[in-house]
């Protein structure tokens, strides 16, 4: 997955915008990365759930007919939608014990697919569902 692309149109803005301030062009941090990726999962998940997530937001019933109906759902502080899981008890951090609702069929959840199994250097499927 290249973040790059979209973080340096941030850092392009940012800069623009305030032109007296110092220029941020330094090497990408793992935070620079991860408030990418973050960014794009509120965008897909606006664009797939929107509907699903004004009902969670207004403390109202999901639709029978959404995919979010069978799943036991909440919205984190972040912005991002997540699914209580079975390792409540567990001391994992939050985000490992709710994960991350992105659509099975939307190309971003492909892309993170296919890059975290390059990450894990072609690693089986079961080893790749286990890590994502």
């Amino acid at each position: 997955m290249n973040y790059i692309h979209l973080i340096s149109n941030k850092r392009f803005i940012t800069n623009c915008r305030n032109p007296n301030a110092k220029s941020k062009s330094t090497i990408l941090s793992t935070q620079d990365i991860d408030q990418a990726l973050t960014f794009c999962v509120k965008m897909v998940k606006q664009i797939s759930y929107a509907q699903g997530v004004r009902n969670l937001m207004e403390q109202q019933e999901v639709a029978a007919s959404s995919s979010l109906k069978t799943m036991q759902n909440f919205i984190v502080k972040e912005g991002l939608l997540r699914v209580e899981g079975c390792l409540q008890h567990s001391t994992l951090p939050s985000q490992r014990i709710n994960q991350t609702i992105l659509p099975p069929n939307h190309h971003f959840s492909k892309l993170v697919v296919s890059a975290e199994h390059i990450n894990l250097h072609q690693a089986g499927p079961q080893h790749l569902i286990a890590f994502i």
